[in-house]
């Protein structure tokens, strides 16, 4: 049981927030939020915000390749075009965290 849920966990992103507790994850989420405007993001991942031309990189469904850690991870070396942010190992964690929240489905 304990294997299956790590392939759980492996394998989506949704159920690896269940380690925070709700005040935890809602900190975080909304640390995340202001992460995610701070730095633009939407401009090259919501359509509704990006410049005539450009490609959109959605985020939806994220949950399904990603966990909280893994994402986490690649904001910490993306791959381009995506630009490297100077992001501590916690505003990475708080990014993510909003990113399954509010993408992931």
């Amino acid at each position: 049981q304990e294997a299956r849920r790590a392939i759980n966990e492996s394998i989506n992103g949704k159920v690896s927030l269940n380690r925070f507790d709700y005040d935890q994850r809602q900190s975080l989420k909304q640390q995340g939020q202001r992460l995610f405007q701070q730095n633009r993001c939407a401009h090259c991942h919501d359509e509704r915000y990006a410049k005539p031309f450009r490609t959109i990189k959605s985020l939806e469904k994220i949950s399904q390749h990603y966990t909280v850690d893994t994402l986490a991870d690649y904001l910490l070396t993306p791959t381009p075009p995506m630009p490297l942010y100077a992001l501590d190992d916690n505003q990475r964690l708080a990014l993510a965290v909003y990113l399954l929240e509010d993408w992931g489905l």
